[in-house]
């Protein structure tokens, strides 16, 4: 299991990016896969556009409740961070969503609101 997540590009680890524009613009030559240790799996990230970007995960990987709850903290933490809607689907079938992770707000924030 990777101890800290990998960074590839075209298949060759790399050092790893400190920002996503970082990892964007060493991807452009060369196809970037950042690999995410989370619970029992790997979150395998590709970095396609400045828009968007595709998380893979291995069903197999998450049938233990404890390992769902990994993955489900790291999706909601990524939704929180980004601020942005995280969506799962299918693979290659945005059409299908399974789950969604909205983002929360800050408890400031919503103090301040």
């Amino acid at each position: 299991m990777i101890a800290d997540g990998d960074f590839c590009l075209d298949g060759e680890s790399s050092p790893l990016p400190d920002t996503y524009l970082e990892a964007m613009t060493r991807g452009r030559d060369a196809a970037a896969n950042l690999s995410i240790p989370v619970g029992d799996g790997v979150v395998n990230c590709h970095f396609f556009d400045d828009t968007e970007l595709e998380l893979d995960i291995r069903p197999s990987d998450y049938q233990t409740e404890e390992s769902w709850d990994a993955l489900s903290s790291f999706l909601q933490g990524l939704a929180d961070n980004l601020k942005r809607e995280v969506i799962m689907t299918a693979e290659n079938t945005q059409e299908r969503v399974h789950i969604r992770y909205q983002p929360k707000q800050k408890k400031a924030q919503q103090a301040a609101s």
